[in-house]
């Protein structure tokens, strides 16, 4: 008895030929989607030489953070933009490549540990930048990153710049409180167990209500302002904070303005619960299991199930109370491009400078965790 259909159809070289019709068809569609613009918000033209309001981490700065050559920069841009990737190698000149031609001398903390080491030279490395021509890349999936725009950034003067830098810091100083407590609008012990800390989130939250962002914009393109007396990103971005009016709550603060991101906890659920184990699936419910030894877990203990597999999705969190670049020459080396994950003596002062974590795995709960 012939068995209809006993293989896939279509099949063999009719399969491969609706495959490529279907690939271009793909394609032409990718290729005739409009293409948004992403504009500029013109500080690159407005500030140079030395490009003060530009990413210049990695390049060569003077004492007051300055660049020091506006050439450097530039060399930075078109090894970026340019199709020869050899650029990059050949044409960028680094802090680092500076200081190894003897042309510079590190200026900040790490000058000062390290004269105490004769083998300073050595000791000190230099980072690289992550990926920076990744936007030449080509995805199959998805829209070209090319197609993709993105609005112009706040310039320097505008009350929204004033205010992200504001809320910055603000949660810098929230960076060991809880995101529980943070909604509650409280605070928490200091570092050094000595009472209470002299601000809460409450207090904070209250000082960024009362900034022009919010109150009295100022756009950092009068020209272009609207009723509001911002331009069209910028009101956008200050409606969607403000959920169609009112204020910034403890709750609300410090999210952004894409559709959705005001819903919910601030960390999402779907790195707080997990589902339950294949051992409890069946309805016989899973009890609490730390650290998660046997194979009954439910969806409280955060454990992913893959096949048979948990993902325990507690993570590896940076210490409470260790801080970083809190002073002017710590910072500047790692403007110039340090790399501060390094031990290069035994000297405490140095030693101090190494990323330390909490020895116990947790679910994020701070906003260092979520940093680390």
């Amino acid at each position: 008895m012939a068995i209809p259909y006993s293989e896939p159809r279509p099949s063999g070289t009719e399969r491969a030929e609706l495959s490529v019709k279907c690939r271009k068809a793909a394609m032409r569609l990718a290729c005739e989607r409009p293409h948004a613009k992403t504009l500029t918000n013109m500080e690159e033209m407005d500030y140079g030489p030395e490009f003060p309001t530009n990413f210049t981490k990695g390049l060569a700065h003077d004492e007051n953070g300055i660049l020091q050559e506006g050439d450097d920069y530039l060399r930075f841009v078109k090894a970026i933009n340019s199709d020869d990737w050899n650029l990059f190698e050949n044409g960028v000149i680094s802090y680092g490549d500076r200081v190894k031609d003897g042309e510079a001398k590190v200026p900040g903390f790490l000058c000062k540990a390290l004269s105490k080491d004769k083998k300073s030279s050595t000791a000190l490395t230099w980072r690289g930048w992550e990926s920076p021509r990744a936007g030449h890349v080509y995805d199959l999936q998805g829209p070209d990153a090319a197609a993709v725009g993105m609005a112009p950034a706040p310039r320097v003067g505008s009350s929204e710049l004033a205010f992200e830098m504001a809320e910055v810091y603000s949660l810098a100083l929230l960076r060991d409180v809880p995101f529980s407590v943070i909604c509650e609008g409280g605070d928490q012990k200091l570092c050094d167990g000595g009472g209470k800390a002299e601000i809460s989130a409450k207090d904070v939250v209250g000082f960024l209500n009362k900034m022009d962002f919010l109150n009295n914009p100022i756009s950092s393109t009068p020209n272009q302002a609207g009723k509001n007396g911002l331009n069209v990103f910028e009101d956008h971005r200050r409606e969607a904070r403000l959920l169609r009016g009112g204020a910034i709550t403890t709750e609300t603060a410090f999210r952004g303005s894409t559709k959705g991101a005001m819903q919910g906890p601030y960390i999402s659920q779907f790195v707080l619960i997990g589902n339950d184990s294949l051992n409890c699936s069946t309805g016989n419910n899973g009890k609490s299991n730390f650290p998660g030894e046997s194979s009954d877990w439910d969806f409280r203990d955060g454990f992913i199930s893959y096949g048979s597999q948990p993902i325990d999705q507690r993570s590896v969190v940076a210490k409470g109370c260790v801080d970083y670049m809190t002073d002017w020459a710590s910072w500047l080396d790692v403007q110039n491009g340090a790399n501060m994950r390094f031990e290069a003596s035994k000297d405490p002062e140095i030693l101090q400078r190494l990323d330390v974590f909490e020895k116990e795995r947790r679910f994020i709960t701070t906003p260092r965790d979520l940093a680390t």
